[in-house]
């Protein structure tokens, strides 16, 4: 039993069925091999990463096709010229013809491998049937073959002949032509592809072709794409790319009706290898204006280039004769916008919806244009219908007047029909002059821009000029995607890029979000990508960081924080230290120039603030600190000099924002590069001064941090020290306390060290005079007790003064119900001082006069 499903194999290698004396009752015409190659597997190794692919067993008359066609191919190689000078007569001439013959017919034939084995055989005949004379003078104008020319034409007939008609097509045939075209294309004419064209369009006509029932239901698409796959191996086949493009939309637009229907399009690889052999013919049919601008065109050419199998189509639209047709015909009209302005003295005054759409912007897209139009519409019904009503009583009272006028004379009917004749005037009136409101409303929206005197352009742009726009970005970023090195390559793109980005026109466009088309809301993400991946090409080019940040001087809906974290790493781990200079330097020519403080601000938040930070490498403490050699390579003498005298000069012309984040870069150099800053310290606390005088209390207490570095890192006269100590602590009721909590944290402690035992006593009197006059202020309280909790070491000589007034504070400070809870975390921080003060048996005397024996308490609880 355990034998009957054991197949057992023959001595000649064949499999055969059982019997019980295991004998073979039928032979199977297959090999024993085919019971294990029914299909092909592939054997990996992992040790040495080794892998074969063992393919299926072939039937027997395959195979028999298959060795008998590769037997001739090494006759052939092996004896070449007994096989082609063989006279006619002899055995070999005379089965010559038989053997060239099989070679054709083979090439159409269906299995796919006895193909592969006549198209090689029939390649090393052609290639070996060159006569001797011509290969070796290669030179030569003629070249002559060891086979007639009529034998090699009688062969190819029979295949032309099913060319004929496309009824006769099959995949197989198709498939066979292919080859014979690579292997012969020089023997064909354009007439050829005349005749592939002309059977290509019988397939636009679904419904004819899946009536004659020719193909398998589903086979149809693969058989026009098996026709388009012969375009690219014609030679001389420029003529055909417009005819092969418009074949190709139309058979797509049909594909759907042909069943099963195909999810990808089976025609977009064999016309993408047309287009990569004629590359100049398609880059010139597709980048014209108007079918730029057609989405039917602009998408199919956007598919084709980013296809793997492109290569050579995007190679050539990346060089020199394509990129100046591309921003010729996409960026012509923005560029030449721009030219214009530059050229104008006419200074940019307010915007208004001419000058806008000069731009492309209809401020009539806008919702709230549309709900104004929609306000007047309903206006409109409302009017007619209440002049509906006013006809009606008119109607009425006409009607009423007759029988009245009939009867007898009534004067008040009479009346009534003039005020009802009126009022339908009045309603005529106001709907008529409601109409031409809402006239008036709709040709504003729909107007086409004139250009005037005042127009920056006498070409303004348009839908179709923002439809190219929008196709050469596209088209640009394929390119960039397939190539990194693209944009440094080629510095007319980047520079024309660099000039939408800083114009007028962008600006606009992204204020103007809501009245712009949304398939444009993209221009100034795509722009921001290709600035920052060109500066990842050429960090060199510093200009283009400070570029890049323009995008954040207005508010969009798009996510641009890509664009901060490119411009915060770069400028902290990408720059060497002379392009770091480079940008400081940049920054000082942007501060002393009319450019807006804005963009001065953002400046230093986003390029010279992360550097600095990076220099000093105050964000970890993983890094060593910064040699004297870089710092002077990134802060040289000149560049610190130009700072201090900038800010003498400028400093108080700038914006308060400005004017802070100025500061707060003095308070990062004062901190880390003091030794730097020594010969410039009266100018500098000169410029910060006169900071301390501001009317906005952000830059005055900004200011006074800064100050209180200042004391920290120099010395400083006692009086200015003290001034500043005195003022901050009557500053409790600033907005800004965390900005005076900061300067004290800083002041303080350096307060032993700046002042002599006496004046620190002076020092300590004030604070306790403060307390006395302001007992009753409960903030002025808290703000004196937040700077002695956290600064208890400079107090501590004197703590005997304190404490009577740190316990009779803590009832107002954190027992009171309606005390704030920053006041009870505070009272909880005096009582924790209290404890720490008092460590020996000493009686603390109330401000009232009374006496609490605090240690004896603590110590009898204890």
């Amino acid at each position: 039993a355990g034998f009957c499903s054991v197949i057992l194999i023959d001595k000649n290698g064949y499999a055969m069925s059982n019997s019980d004396e295991f004998k073979p009752k039928k032979k199977l015409q297959s090999h024993s091999s085919s019971v294990f190659l029914r299909n092909s597997f592939v054997l990996e190794d992992g040790s040495f990463e080794g892998r074969v692919v063992v393919p299926k067993e072939l039937p027997l008359g395959v195979q028999l096709r298959v060795s008998t066609l590769l037997l001739f191919r090494a006759l052939i190689r092996g004896f070449p010229d007994e096989f082609f000078d063989a006279g006619a007569q002899t055995q070999i001439g005379n089965i010559r013809p038989h053997v060239v013959s099989l070679l054709f017919r083979s090439l159409i034939s269906e299995p796919v491998e006895a193909v592969a084995a006549s198209s090689s055989t029939l390649h090393d005949a052609l290639l070996l049937g060159v006569s001797g004379d011509c290969r070796g003078a290669e030179g030569s104008g003629t070249k002559s073959h060891r086979l007639p020319k009529e034998l090699i034409q009688t062969c190819i007939r029979p295949i032309l002949l099913h060319l004929r008609d496309h009824t006769k097509l099959t995949l197989c045939l198709l498939r066979g032509l292919s080859r014979l075209l690579a292997l012969l294309s020089s023997w064909f004419n354009k007439t050829l592809g005349e005749k592939l064209l002309e059977h290509l369009h019988k397939f636009t006509e679904p419904d004819n072709i899946i009536a004659a029932q020719i193909w398998t239901p589903g086979d149809e698409p693969k058989v026009a794409a098996a026709i388009f796959d012969l375009f690219s191996l014609l030679p001389q086949a420029a003529q055909f790319v417009e005819a092969l493009v418009k074949t190709t939309i139309r058979l797509e637009a049909v594909l759907p009706r042909y069943r099963p229907c195909e999810l990808i399009s089976p025609f977009r690889e064999p016309l993408s290898k047309y287009l990569n052999r004629h590359c100049a013919s398609a880059s010139g049919f597709f980048l014209e204006e108007h079918r730029l601008g057609n989405p039917m065109y602009s998408d199919l050419f956007l598919d084709l280039l980013k296809r793997d199998e492109s290569a050579p189509l995007r190679k050539y639209m990346s060089g020199r004769e394509c990129t100046v047709m591309l921003l010729n015909v996409c960026f012509e009209r923005p560029l030449a916008i721009i030219r214009s302005e530059k050229n104008s003295a006419t200074p940019t005054g307010k915007t208004t919806s001419s000058s806008l759409a000069a731009y492309g912007i209809n401020q009539w897209n806008s919702p709230s244009s549309q709900r104004k139009l929609e306000v007047v519409r309903q206006e409109i019904e409302m009017k007619h219908h209440y002049l509906s009503q006013k006809i009606k009583e008119e109607t009425l009272l006409t009607k009423s007047n007759e029988i009245a006028s009939s009867a007898a004379d009534q004067p008040d009917t009479q009346v009534a029909l003039q005020a009802a004749r009126r009022a339908v005037e009045r309603a005529k009136e106001d709907l008529n002059e409601t109409r031409r409101a809402y006239t008036h409303e709709i040709s504003k929206a729909t107007f086409q821009v004139l250009p005037d005197k005042d127009s920056p352009t006498q070409r303004p742009m348009t839908t179709t000029a923002l439809e190219l726009q929008y196709q050469g970005f596209k088209i640009v970023e394929v390119l960039i995607s397939h190539d990194s090195a693209y944009l440094p390559e080629h510095n007319d793109v980047v520079r024309g890029f660099r000039w939408l980005w800083r114009s007028r026109g962008r600006h606009y466009r992204l204020l103007h979000e809501e009245e712009m088309p949304p398939r444009y809301h993209s221009e100034s993400l795509i722009l921001a990508k290709f600035l920052t991946s060109y500066s990842k090409a050429n960090p060199t080019d510093v200009d283009v960081l400070f570029d890049l940040i323009r995008i954040f001087l207005q508010p969009s809906s798009i996510d641009f924080s890509f664009v901060k974290q490119f411009l915060n790493d770069t400028v902290s781990e990408v720059l060497s230290s002379e392009q770091k200079c480079q940008v400081m330097q940049r920054f000082l020519t942007l501060l002393s120039s009319d450019g807006s403080d804005e963009t001065k601000t953002l400046s230093l938040q986003m390029l010279v603030y992360p550097m600095l930070r990076s220099t000093f490498r105050q964000t970890t403490k993983n890094y060593p600190p910064p040699t004297a050699n870089t710092l002077n390579k990134i802060l040289p003498d000149a560049t610190i000099k130009d700072l201090i005298l900038i800010l003498c000069k400028d400093g108080s012309s700038f914006h308060p924002k400005l004017t802070c984040e100025l500061l707060r870069l003095i308070n990062i150099l004062l901190e880390n590069i003091r030794n730097k800053l020594t010969e410039h310290r009266k100018d500098m606390i000169k410029y910060i001064w006169n900071i301390l005088k501001s009317d906005d209390n952000g830059t005055k207490y900004f200011g006074y941090l800064v100050v209180s570095r200042f004391v920290v890192v120099f010395e400083t006269p006692p009086k200015v020290t003290l001034q500043v100590y005195v003022s901050l602590l009557r500053s409790h009721h600033s907005t800004e306390k965390h900005m005076v909590r900061a300067a004290l944290d800083t002041l303080v402690p350096s307060l032993p060290n700046r002042l002599t035992e006496d004046e620190l006593g002076n020092a300590i009197k004030y604070t306790l005079k403060l307390m006395y006059e302001q007992v009753n202020s409960v903030p002025q309280l808290a703000h004196l007790w937040d700077i002695i909790t956290r600064n208890p070491n400079v107090y501590i000589g004197h703590k005997s003064k304190f404490l009577p007034h740190m316990v009779n504070s803590l009832t107002k400070l954190g027992l009171s119900p309606n005390a704030p809870a920053e006041n009870k975390e505070l009272s909880v921080e005096l009582a924790k001082l209290i404890v720490t003060w008092v460590e020996f048996n000493e009686p603390v005397k109330l401000v009232g006069g009374a006496q609490h024996e605090w240690g004896n308490e603590h110590n009898t609880n204890g």
